[in-house]
């Protein structure tokens, strides 16, 4: 019982999180980490909230304006999520996120794309 309740409340997270990134949300996709998060990218690690949130601003910033987010898949099992999205205005065919959650905030994340969308 408790596993389901996990997996419902990881799935809420990861709901939160994907609709506040597809917003362009900055606040409210920050609010969904730890203090001391770690993201994991092809770059290198970036750690604690200040390098996520500079990581993630430089990101969005590459993107066209007005361009879409798809979320083409989401996963819940425990207390990890994984995403399967797109952002196709902007050249971006494919990218994956998985995040670890610790509680009610993402502790650790995954993150992998062509890092130069248009």
């Amino acid at each position: 019982m408790m596993l389901s309740n996990t997996k419902q409340r990881t799935e809420e997270m990861l709901s939160h999180h994907v609709e506040a990134f597809a917003g362009r949300d900055m606040d409210a996709f920050m609010s969904d980490y730890c203090e001391n998060a770690v993201l994991l990218t092809p770059d290198g690690a970036m750690r604690g909230i200040e390098e996520v949130r500079a990581f993630f601003e430089a990101f969005l910033a590459g993107f066209s304006p007005g361009s879409t987010f798809e979320a083409s898949q989401r996963v819940a099992a425990r207390n990890i999520g994984y995403v399967v999205w797109s952002a196709p205005g902007s050249g971006l065919p494919f990218a994956t996120d998985t995040l670890i959650f610790s509680g009610e905030k993402i502790l650790t994340q995954t993150f992998t794309a062509p890092l130069n969308p248009r």
